[in-house]
């Protein structure tokens, strides 16, 4: 027998009052995913362990089979190991997000839909912290 796993990952949300209460996925129109689950077997699931935080990262290694509480040390290493980046025994990885701050509110930049490339976003950061480019490549992960 063959499954299809769809994973509905940070489709979550809250219901807003000028979608009468509903979630934005509620209310939006998707005929497709719609008729899939008009057909399927639907259920929910906890797959993050109590005591770990909750993030696709503890998840999918949950729905995949591996336990999260052995093998979870950080989104870091898994982001690595997706862009082909080995991470040695004992070494340290991490990962972090481009943040920019207008009239004092700090945004996660979305690098792609502002049409920045990685180096470019280096570069200015490099800029604005007196650290090489090199410096900050070594930390970046382009996806």
């Amino acid at each position: 027998m063959k499954y299809i796993l769809i994973i509905g990952d940070g489709m979550a949300d809250n219901p807003v009052p000028e979608l009468d209460g509903r979630t934005p996925l509620e209310a939006a129109q998707k005929p497709h995913i719609d008729a899939v689950a008009a057909k399927s077997v639907l259920g929910s699931v906890l797959t993050v362990p109590v005591h770990q935080p909750p993030g696709s990262d503890t998840a999918i290694l949950s729905i995949f089979g591996c336990d999260p509480n052995r093998y979870f040390t950080g989104r870091s290493p898994l982001e690595a190991a997706g862009s082909g980046i080995r991470v040695n025994p004992g070494a340290v990885s991490y990962r972090c997000n481009m943040v920019t701050l207008e009239d004092g509110v700090a945004q996660v930049l979305a690098l792609k839909e502002q049409g920045m490339r990685l180096k470019d976003a280096a570069k200015e950061v490099a800029e604005h912290t007196g650290l090489s480019k090199n410096e900050l490549y070594a930390a970046a992960l382009e996806r």
